[in-house]
């Protein structure tokens, strides 16, 4: 998720997939994934997509209710997410990912039921096209929003909010995205990364926490817990937002997300 460790070439040349999630709510905590919808690109392939709605034993929240519109009944006759969890992690195996605002919950909820299924979680690369659009197109606000980039970059939008079309729009963004870097002449992964239209805003902190995770498989911290004080944590990083780690606290036993600023050491 964080390093591109061993990755170069063309970007044309990479197999790349589109990711959306919806859930029953905004709580990595208490939260479940309820749909997802996968869309796979590689050069002179049909391109091919992966959806699935998955049954859960929580509520769905009125205000993501008012998101996606998925309710509880239309869920009943759903599979729960381990029994596809191989095939979607299949499906994503040697690609980047692609989404829209992914300091958002998406790789954490995934990862988070990946662990559940047990699971190994998704690390690969990955690329935030609304952090990158405003660089490589004129007049893109930061803030702007899926369906309104879209339009804006003359792609067509249809059904909103749900988790396929969501990922196919990002998919068509990206392919815009790689046509206007080829006409700046940047064609391979290494110029990507080194040009200023590569955008993942990481802490230093954050890397360096994910880079002991990928080698021990869990990182020790020191944290400064606003409730209890300086602790002791042993915890499986999944994701992270913005200035937040998502993980498994195998001290607790459950799902935590911890504040960066709060960690004062880790190993």
């Amino acid at each position: 998720m964080i390093l591109w460790r061993g990755i170069s070439g063309n970007l044309e040349d990479k197999t790349y997939v589109s990711l959306d999630i919806e859930t029953t709510g905004i709580d990595f905590v208490k939260d479940r994934v309820i749909e997802i919808g996968l869309v796979k690109w590689r050069k002179n392939h049909r391109r091919e997509k992966f959806h699935s709605l998955f049954k859960v034993d929580i509520p769905v929240t009125q205000h993501s209710f008012s998101v996606h519109g998925i309710t509880n009944g239309t869920l009943k006759n759903a599979p729960q997410f381990h029994e596809l969890a191989d095939e979607i992690s299949n499906f994503l195996k040697d690609s980047i990912i692609i989404g829209f605002s992914y300091l958002s919950l998406d790789f954490s909820m995934l990862n988070k039921e990946l662990r559940i299924a047990g699971k190994d979680p998704i690390f690969n690369p990955f690329l935030d096209v609304q952090a990158i659009a405003r660089y490589v197109f004129d007049g893109i606000p930061k803030s702007v929003g899926l369906t309104k980039l879209a339009r804006k970059l003359d792609i067509e939008v249809g059904t909103s909010h749900r988790a396929l079309p969501d990922a196919l729009l990002a998919m068509k963004i990206w392919l815009k995205i790689m046509d206007k870097l080829k006409g700046f002449g940047i064609v391979t992964i290494e110029e990507f990364l080194a040009s200023r239209y590569y955008h993942c805003n990481i802490m230093p902190k954050v890397a360096e926490i994910f880079r002991i995770a990928f080698e021990k498989g869990e990182v020790t911290i020191k944290y400064n817990s606003p409730y209890n004080g300086k602790m002791i944590r042993v915890i499986e990083p999944l994701a992270f937002r913005g200035r937040k780690i998502d993980a498994y606290c195998h001290t607790r036993e459950d799902f935590r997300s911890f504040s960066v600023d709060r960690i004062l050491e880790y190993w």
